[in-house]
């Protein structure tokens, strides 16, 4: 995996301003466990494509990882905004609620889930 990180911060210096270039590296980080780093890397591709939903699921869960959970919250919550058909960000909130301790708001979300489950987005 060291290799993998190294590859594409290679990618990520030939290219400063590419969104993917920062979300593969985060990638690359998280699954090393390196939080902060990924944390960073997460960020970066959200300033320069705040539109990549696979960037929001990632540092969502990142800031989970690291007890950020107010934080994570609120990754999700933009995200579910902007994309309010897709229930994977109101389960995502439920288990950030439920790792921080808030059982019975992270019932509510996964009970929102339902209306998820009834009537999936087209």
């Amino acid at each position: 995996m060291p290799q993998a990180t190294a590859e594409w911060q290679r990618v990520h210096d030939l290219l400063p301003y590419d969104s993917t270039a920062y979300f593969q590296l985060g990638r690359t980080l998280q699954l090393q466990g390196q939080w902060a780093e990924a944390e960073a890397s997460f960020r970066r591709a959200m300033e320069l494509r705040p539109t990549l939903i696979e960037g929001w699921m990632a540092l969502g869960n990142v800031l989970d990882n690291q007890e950020k959970y107010t934080e994570a919250l609120a990754c999700f919550a933009s995200a579910h905004r902007q994309w309010p058909r897709n229930g994977l960000f109101v389960f995502c909130s439920g288990k950030v609620l439920a790792h921080g301790n808030h059982h019975a708001e992270a019932m509510e979300y996964l009970a929102r889930m339902q209306a998820f489950i009834k009537a999936p987005a087209p």
